[in-house]
């Protein structure tokens, strides 16, 4: 999902020359999920040096950081009004992308990219995904029983 996020952040920049606030959040939200899910990894041999590489313990206190916007005004007849606004403060893009490259790279640190075939038509199976996914329902017996080459 972060990659995905990625690229539409990365088109809507090219092709409209700004980037929308929901665009924006949903990849900086996606960035802070990653965070949670690989943070438990930073200890790890391979993956933790990548983790401080790519300064990945700053994430939490740069992304989504809200704060309150207070305001005093004086208006009609001097009456003075004051007013809150709640503001998000976003992660700058040059920031989640880098993140974004570390998280590829810590996945694969840590061997859990995902390897994806090409040029197999949609209507084609070989055996070998006849074979991981047997595997991952844990039916490793009836990968005799196939006929698939």
């Amino acid at each position: 999902m972060l990659e995905s996020a990625l690229a539409e952040f990365n088109y809507e920049q090219r092709v409209h020359g700004e980037v929308s606030e929901q665009t924006y959040a949903e990849f900086e939200t996606e960035v802070l999920n990653m965070y949670e899910a690989l943070e438990h990894q930073r200890d790890h041999d391979a993956a933790g040096e990548t983790w401080q590489q790519f300064k990945m313990d700053q994430i939490p206190h740069i992304c989504s950081q809200v704060r309150i916007e207070r305001s005093a005004e004086t208006g009609d007849f001097g009456i003075k009004k004051t007013g809150e606004e709640t503001v998000i403060e976003r992660a700058p893009p040059e920031y989640l992308k880098q993140w974004t490259r570390g998280f590829a790279r810590m996945l694969n640190d840590l061997g859990l990219m995902t390897a994806v075939k090409q040029g197999i038509a949609a209507n084609d199976v070989s055996h070998e995904d006849l074979a991981a996914l047997l595997e991952s329902r844990g039916q490793t017996e009836a990968l005799d029983n196939s006929n698939v080459n």
